[in-house]
């Protein structure tokens, strides 16, 4: 055979093995972020706060098909987009095959863009399938929303799969030979629960690209008293793209095919697990064992994996308004399984990135660190989830977006009773750092100290509370091995804008760091380096600071820089010199207190801390 009929033919194969690669895939472009590299990539663009995927099948009575309208927000800038369609709920494959056609537009822009399949408008999907429309080469910025309008078909005698959140429809016998995935829906559209795209696939910047994360869990992750929000999207709303496929009643032997082939798209999971397993009297060790066979899954697939300490679940006689009124459901009790799944958890097995300690906050510890196994007041209205969006947005501040964001690793800290010392009164009952809704003139005047399982020391290097002449102050603090990497967290209402009632230090007697408010107002914030009594501004800039108005601090100190949060906005950042590294790592004492020069007490909401593992 000539070289010239070898080559010929090899084109040939090769083009064969395209086609035929192309038919089996069915949809090309089904590479998520970790799988494709190069300077731009694919990945999750845009997301819908409350879809929660198919979580139960039905149909708007005597119809066989409906259009819904779901808005989805775009947290990075991509273009040739495709939606991510789905045909089955729960764990269970779709009953019967969808027609499905989409089209969108841009809010605010009067352009709608008509979706197609392989070059057609409408594609029948199996039940069981996932696919993914053709790309199409619009641009959107962060910040856009794009309204997705999907036309859902099925035969006399089907269903289609629907979630929790209600979308805007309009009903096909309603519709008559209108076609709403190629114009707007009227004004005044009636909502019930239906079907929509999981999430907006498209190309971003290789340099700005922002992880996906699926979220799996729960009620508590589906979004139960939260308007199916749930608190993993309360924690990465805005921030991280994400699809949610969490389901109310979910237990571990359920979470499996189809919805975990749904992380070809993600880069990392996000889990709240084993409610439901407690609840139903599996044993620790079946909890363990299934957790394991999960995490394992996950792992294979080559994404991170976070998980979500499980909350209390309890009965009260009074509406949760106090502890005595609970009672104890006995494996959630000190001492049963649900105690042992949160100190195994905690630990950090292996493949497990992270554990965010979403359980401090909400319950209540006796002052010696001693678990109750009970509900914090008002923080829930059926003992087995947060009480609403306030409770959910409060929570979520424990999950750290921030470790997700860079695909890090962490662990929860482990409870630290807070004591006062002086001779002021005795300061009420605090747990893991958290001063909750007490004042500081509650805690008690004066300085703190904390007792951790290496030493007590005091709060300031000064002996005494004659530094910043305060007549009330609050403080907590944390001591970590040297070189530790850290992230605070204070939610704080300041009672006055007259120094803008917050300080944050770095203590080494004489020589530390301090971030403050301007004594003389108007809510300056500035970065102090104190030398031998010796102020240095290195950095500041102006924050708002409303009196009355709840404000979320955040210090972080990642490989010697320092960066400060208002309010999730990067207020200042300041690289630690050589000379001041190595003093910053000699001290390891990071905290945050309030204070102010009117003497009104700041008002401490909660207070998280924790370190980096790497």
């Amino acid at each position: 055979m000539s070289s010239k009929w070898a080559g010929a033919i090899g084109v040939l194969a090769l083009l064969s093995v395209l086609i035929m690669g192309a038919k089996n895939t069915f949809f090309p472009y089904e590479l998520s972020a970790k799988q494709e590299g190069g300077s731009a990539k694919r990945s999750i663009a845009a997301t819908s706060p409350g879809n929660n995927g198919g979580i139960t099948t039905g149909v708007i009575s005597g119809e066989t098909f409906a259009y819904f309208k779901d808005t989805y927000t775009v947290l990075q800038d991509a273009t040739n987009l495709q939606f991510i369609l789905t045909n089955y709920y729960g764990d269970k494959i779709g009953k019967n095959s969808l027609t499905l056609k989409v089209g969108f537009q841009i809010l605010g822009s009067a352009t709608f863009y008509p979706v197609h399949f392989q070059g057609s408008r409408q594609i029948v999907v199996d039940p069981g399938a996932d696919i993914l429309t053709d790309p199409i080469g619009v641009y959107v910025k962060a910040g856009d929303k794009i309204v997705v309008q999907t036309r859902v078909e099925v035969p006399a005698g089907g269903e289609w799969p629907k979630g929790n959140q209600a979308l805007e429809y309009v009903a096909g016998s309603a519709s008559g030979s209108l076609d709403y995935t190629s114009r707007t829906f009227p004004l005044g559209s009636a909502t019930v629960a239906g079907y929509s795209p999981i999430g907006v696939l498209g190309t971003v910047s290789a340099d700005n690209w922002l992880p996906t994360v699926g979220i799996y869990g729960s009620s508590t992750f589906a979004g139960t008293n939260d308007n199916w929000r749930g608190l993993g999207a309360a924690a990465l709303e805005g921030k991280l793209p994400y699809f949610k496929v969490a389901k109310g009643g979910e237990i571990l032997q359920h979470i499996t095919f189809p919805r975990l082939s749904l992380l070809k798209y993600a880069d990392a999971a996000l889990l709240y697990v084993t409610s439901n397993d407690l609840n139903s009297g599996h044993s620790f060790e079946t909890i363990q064992t299934q957790l394991m066979q999960l995490f394992n899954q996950m792992h294979l697939q080559g994404i991170k994996i976070y998980v979500c300490l499980p909350m209390p679940r309890t009965t009260s006689t009074n509406s949760w308004v106090d502890l005595d009124g609970q009672t104890l459901n006995p494996v959630y009790g000190p001492g049963g399984n649900w105690e042992k799944v949160v100190e195994w958890l905690s630990s950090v097995p292996a493949p497990v990135s992270g554990v965010f300690d979403t359980l401090s906050p909400v319950e209540y510890r006796l002052p010696d660190g001693q678990r109750t196994g009970k509900w914090k007041p008002l923080l829930t209205k059926d003992g087995s989830h947060l009480k609403g969006p306030l409770a959910y947005d409060t929570v979520s501040s424990a999950i750290y977006v921030d470790v997700i964001q860079t695909l890090g690793k962490t662990g929860p800290l482990p409870f630290v009773p807070i004591t006062a010392s002086g001779t002021d009164a005795p300061m009420a009952a605090v747990d893991h750092d958290s001063f909750d809704r007490a004042d500081a003139a509650t805690l008690g005047a004066g300085w703190l100290e904390m007792e951790n399982g290496f030493e007590q020391f005091p709060v300031f290097g000064i002996e005494s509370n004659k530094a910043y002449n305060s007549k009330y102050q609050g403080m907590a603090i944390r001591r970590v091995a040297d070189g530790d990497n850290f992230h605070l967290t204070a939610n704080i209402e300041f009672r006055s804008t007259n120094q803008a009632g917050l300080a944050w230090n770095v203590i080494s007697r004489s020589d530390f760091f301090m971030l403050r408010g301007d004594k003389g107002g108007g809510g300056g914030v500035k970065l102090f380096a104190i030398n031998s009594g010796g102020y240095t501004n290195v950095a500041s800039a102006n924050v708002p600071i409303t009196a009355g108005a709840p404000v979320k601090v955040e210090v972080m100190k990642y490989n010697g820089v320092i960066t400060v949060k208002f309010d999730d906005a990067t207020l200042l950042t300041y690289t630690l010199t050589a000379a001041e590294a190595s003093k910053f790592n000699a001290v390891n004492n990071a905290g945050i207190f309030v204070n102010d020069g009117a003497h009104s007490a700041s008002r401490w909401l909660d207070y998280t801390a924790r370190k980096a593992v790497d």
